[in-house]
């Protein structure tokens, strides 16, 4: 069974906007969902604004990358600061 998410709520919206519902209506019809009325407002907004339902680029640092190799070799430096130091 596939999982629910946003992006598929999303597309529920846009659906029920191209065949003719407003805001108001579809936030009626998708309440069980347990989306909020903004959600559906914002949704419909980005879609006027690009065309698309997908997520907008985040501004703000990027997250630090953090794999197996990246940590071991913050690791290894740092024994060899010990090791010179102490």
């Amino acid at each position: 069974m596939m999982e629910w998410n946003d992006y598929h709520t999303r597309v529920t919206i846009i659906g029920l906007y191209k065949v003719g519902k407003n805001a108001s209506q579809i936030y009626a019809i998708l309440k069980p969902l347990k989306i909020s009325e903004r959600f559906v407002y914002r949704t419909l907004e980005r879609y006027r604004d690009t065309g698309d339902v997908v997520d907008r680029d985040r501004s703000g640092r990027p997250r630090s990358v953090r794999t197996k190799k990246a940590v071991e070799a913050i690791r290894s430096r740092i024994n060899r600061n010990e090791c010179e130091v102490g």
